[in-house]
């Protein structure tokens, strides 16, 4: 009887120690968005938001609902929300906030991510060291190597780039801005993206529901049209521990495979797909808006069209690009076009 208590208080102790993971990793995302739609809407760079500035990231711009949620958040009652408020108050605010006043553009997030992870791997070896990591924390304490240990997942004693990447919202802030920064591109083709950034890149546009791994479903979406057929073989093939889904381990891991059978759109910046013409304005008619979008005058648009006409993140674009796409084809026709969805995020 003794025995079994001891097991059963040591499955007790397992789970909640997976739950506390769970629910941290959680929480550092929440603060991490927070922290970007505070930047974001603090137009005066003041450090803190009056009620004009929160409503612009209010969904459809209501003033009644930008007033009973800032009242809600304004927790001292100063007429206006700091960063602490806005934070404690996220559960609050996310519900009404646009996403894209928190999400960043994914090709930027992935060239920091990899620069950064460049000018830290001193030895060049495609690892991180907690020295090479600890020397890129803004103060030199005890809580870089703290931070180390907690993205470590394997226990290595090393860093890979997915374990960086997918832990990359709860140090960010912590890295000083050469290290995030540099002076200068750490490339030598600016247009260019890197391997690293590829497959960053790809992994957060095939992740449609932002949860941190690739299904089946999600995988499939971004194959080329002769690869569909045999998604779900390649996806056993890269899902290591065959629980269905596809972690940064796995997916970066296995990328050399991957990315000949991935749309070229998905990680390929607009310009390096020769999308060049300007994209609509809010003073562009509603007729014309398509036209404009059109960089090859076929009448029809491209995912690279569409996404690089759009001012919102591209994942968040890629989502409705797919929704238009009634048929499924990766093509837009007029027919199937929501010109006044994109008039709408113009004109915001």
């Amino acid at each position: 009887m003794r025995s079994r208590t001891g097991f059963f208080a040591m499955l007790a102790s397992a789970a909640m120690l997976w739950w506390g993971a769970g629910t941290s990793r959680a929480a550092d995302w929440d603060d991490e968005r927070s922290a970007r739609a505070f930047e974001m809407l603090d137009v005066d760079n003041s450090g803190t938001l009056t009620s004009a500035e929160f409503q612009v990231g209010i969904q459809g711009g209501k003033q009644s609902e930008s007033d009973k949620t800032f009242q809600r958040l304004d927790t001292n009652r100063s007429g206006t929300i700091s960063p602490r408020e806005l934070e404690e108050g996220w559960d609050i605010a996310n519900n009404v906030m646009r996403p894209d006043t928190y999400k960043v553009d994914p090709i930027a997030q992935a060239r920091v991510q990899e620069s950064a992870f460049v000018r830290l791997d001193a030895n060049h070896d495609d690892f991180l060291s907690a020295e090479e990591f600890q020397s890129g924390i803004r103060v030199k304490s005890g809580k870089g190597t703290w931070e180390f240990e907690r993205i470590d997942d394997n226990r290595d004693g090393r860093l890979s780039r997915s374990e960086f990447n997918e832990d990359w919202g709860r140090f960010r802030k912590q890295l000083r801005e050469d290290v995030l920064y540099g002076v200068g591109n750490v490339s030598d083709e600016p247009t260019a993206l890197r391997n690293g950034e590829k497959k960053e890149l790809a992994f957060v546009f095939l992740d449609s529901d932002d949860d941190g791994r690739i299904s089946i479903v999600e995988y499939r979406s971004g194959l080329r049209p002769r690869y569909s057929s045999d998604a779900r073989s390649s996806f056993n093939a890269i899902d290591d521990n065959g629980d269905g889904l596809l972690t940064r381990a796995e997916f970066y891991e296995d990328w050399n495979g991957v990315e000949p059978k991935l749309r070229q759109e998905i990680y390929a910046e607009p310009q390096v797909l020769g999308v060049e013409r300007a994209a609509p304005s809010a003073a562009t008619p509603l007729e014309d808006i398509f036209d404009e979008m059109d960089a090859d005058d076929d009448g029809r648009l491209t995912m690279s069209e569409f996404t690089s006409g759009v001012p919102v993140s591209r994942p968040m674009a890629a989502k409705r690009f797919r929704t238009m796409d009634r048929n499924d084809d990766w093509f837009l026709t007029r027919s199937e076009f929501d010109a006044h969805w994109v008039k709408t995020r113009l004109a915001q």
